[in-house]
């Protein structure tokens, strides 16, 4: 099993166990996205040492190709002086040449791996973005309900009779005030008419008196 498939196995039932006990969706897609990106995390530090192994495996690969062709061009200048010493540099040369095979399969599977690793990644990226737009919109989505909800429950408490509400309370506050003697029952503009008025009944009484006192 892969690392990225690993990773994967053991974020899954961390999540089906969350979501077992928890019913905040929220959390529940934050922790994912968390364990994504710690998945993440982990397979770009492994793609990275992964790739200087590669090099150092090209480098070894590039140094034993070098060895080969000195081998055979020293097994070349000794051949008619010294065949003991041009055999052993052939032999050199097939220590090399075994070396390198091995090294040019080992190669290839490192490359094969640093493709797998690299396509994981792509993948869980990719799967990261989707989260996130994902979350971002059911939180929108769910903003709007909860404002229309909320809308909505003010309106149906508007169907009821606010023109009724407020005369009952308008009476109880009327009744309030009467108890008090708070409420005025007349307005300034009232008061003066009724002052003149009764200044004037006064006046017509006082002419009566004045008038009977000359007879």
């Amino acid at each position: 099993m892969s690392l990225i498939n690993r990773i994967y196995a053991t974020m899954t039932a961390r999540v089906d166990r969350v979501v077992g006990e928890m019913e905040n969706h929220d959390a529940i897609i934050e922790a994912a996205i968390r364990d994504n990106q710690r998945a993440l995390a982990r397979a770009k530090v492994r793609f990275n040492r992964l790739q200087s192994d590669g090099r150092r495996l090209d480098q070894r690969l590039e140094h034993l190709r070098t060895a080969q062709g000195q081998w055979s061009s020293r097994a070349q200048e000794v051949a008619e002086t010294d065949e003991k010493m041009a055999l052993q540099c052939l032999k050199k040369r097939r220590e090399c040449r075994q070396q390198v095979s091995t090294l040019e399969n080992a190669l290839i599977e490192h490359e094969n791996a640093e493709n797998r690793l690299c396509r994981d990644m792509s993948s869980v990226e990719e799967r990261l973005r989707d989260m996130n737009q994902q979350r971002n919109l059911m939180r929108t989505r769910e903003s709007t309900a909860e404002a229309m909800r909320t809308f909505n429950a003010i309106k149906g408490y508007c169907g009821v009779n606010i023109d009724d509400t407020f005369e009952k309370w308008e009476t109880k506050v009327l009744e309030a005030e009467l108890v008090s003697g708070d409420l005025q029952t007349t307005d300034e503009l009232e008061e003066r008419f009724i002052e003149e008025e009764e200044m004037a009944e006064l006046r017509l009484e006082l002419n009566a008196l004045t008038r009977e006192d000359e007879k």
